[in-house]
């Protein structure tokens, strides 16, 4: 069997989605040993050093950049219909759009989010991204999502895409290196309260900490404060977060 996987929309910025590529795909290279796996990386990272140096593992560096939407098409568009036409893939799957098709085998999309479909994206770039994300979802044999939430969501704007859900997942047993003594350091080291509540997301409007913050108003109104912390990459809402943290009281 041979697996391609597009791995250009990805870099070294963390995000659930990396995190999930890296879970699934790190353990799929080793439960498939026979099988040999593709991974087209984009110019500016190195997404094939995730696996290790797996025997099974072909690299492809590509001119796609991770990020841009104008380059990672024009680019793409002389790219992507040359490289995989003489790999005879018998799974293609592809983590972002556009996506592209394989021209044998199946096609898979695995799509987190379809946040362009949200009012606050405004009209005409609501507009565009449909567009976008029709063209792709039409592209794959099969698409898959992290959520039923999700696939519902999916499927109110494209009630004919043939779509499943796999959950991300989560290794407990990364945790069984976990001493008290580690604990302690961490608390110690951010000065950190015995019990919290944890949130972690980028800092940005889609992830809802404005509301997240009114709930904690609500619950310290009714005399069941509690402490929050937030940790995430500033995506162009830490300011305004900060400033309502401040001007509801919440310190």
């Amino acid at each position: 069997m041979k697996i391609g996987l597009n791995g250009t929309c990805f870099n070294d910025r963390p995000s659930g989605a990396k995190q999930r590529f890296i879970g699934i795909y790190g353990e799929l290279v080793k439960r498939l040993p026979e099988a040999e796996i593709v991974v087209y990386e984009p110019i500016d990272c190195r997404v094939g050093a995730w696996f290790d140096d797996a025997p099974n593992v072909t690299v492809r560096r590509t001119p796609v950049p991770s990020q841009g939407c104008a380059q990672k098409l024009l680019r793409g568009l002389f790219y992507w219909p040359t490289a995989i036409s003489r790999e005879g893939f018998d799974i293609f799957e592809a983590f972002n759009i556009p996506n592209v098709k394989a021209p044998t085998g199946k096609t898979l999309l695995t799509i987190h989010d379809i946040r362009g479909m949200r009012s606050e994206s405004g009209v005409l770039k609501r507009a565009a991204f449909k567009v976008f994300l029709e063209r792709t979802l039409r592209a794959a044999d099969h698409v898959i999502t992290v959520s039923e939430a999700m696939k519902v969501e999916i499927l109110g704007f494209f009630p004919w895409v043939p779509i499943s859900v796999i959950y991300n997942g989560l290794d407990l047993d990364a945790f069984d290196t976990v001493k008290e003594s580690n604990l302690e350091t961490v608390r110690i080291k951010y000065s950190l309260p015995e019990s919290f509540l944890l949130a972690v997301g980028h800092l940005e409007p889609r992830k809802n900490y404005l509301k997240l913050i009114d709930a904690m108003v609500q619950l310290r109104d009714r005399g069941q404060p509690c402490n929050l912390i937030i940790i995430g990459n500033d995506s162009g809402q830490r300011q305004m977060i900060e400033s309502k943290t401040q001007a509801v009281g919440l310190r």
